[in-house]
């Protein structure tokens, strides 16, 4: 899978380092990820873009005392003994995101604010897609098969 950070605001913006993006297979791009430092200031994180949940009234909804807050953004998981757990490849894109938000956070020159700069990308070992054959009149032979 290919990932790469981009638009990167370094802050610091309390307790968070940078703001960045995320995209994928330069094709989606998932905005609002916050890089944060562990309050033992050992390792680094990334907190997932969330909103504020709301009830029917448009109150925040809490438990604990606390507001509660979905993330927008989630690792896939698979059902292992009736929980969701998430995958090994979903750990490994975890990693990769915050080893690139740290290198960008770190390597970045630019004074804080957007435009700061971006690393280049980086790719995860996964299959690529063999390329496209079409026919002598120019139509693709699997056409047939999709469902759409």
């Amino acid at each position: 899978m290919d990932i790469r950070i981009g638009n990167i605001s370094k802050g610091p913006h309390g307790k968070v380092l940078a703001f960045f993006d995320v995209i994928l297979e330069d094709t989606f791009i998932l905005k609002g990820f916050a890089l944060k430092m562990k309050t033992d200031g050992t390792k680094y994180y990334y907190q997932a873009p969330s909103k504020k949940r709301l009830d029917k009234e448009g109150k925040a909804v809490q438990k604990d005392g606390y507001d509660v807050w979905d993330a927008h953004v989630d690792m896939y998981g698979e059902e292992v003994d009736g929980k969701y757990a998430p995958t090994e490849a979903a750990w490994a894109a975890r990693a990769q995101i915050i080893e690139l938000a740290v290198a960008a956070y770190e390597a970045s020159k630019a004074p804080a604010g957007r435009g700061a700069a971006t690393p280049p990308k980086a790719k995860t070992k996964a299959a690529t897609a063999p390329a496209a054959t079409t026919t002598e009149d120019g139509e693709d032979p699997e056409d047939d098969d999709l469902p759409f």
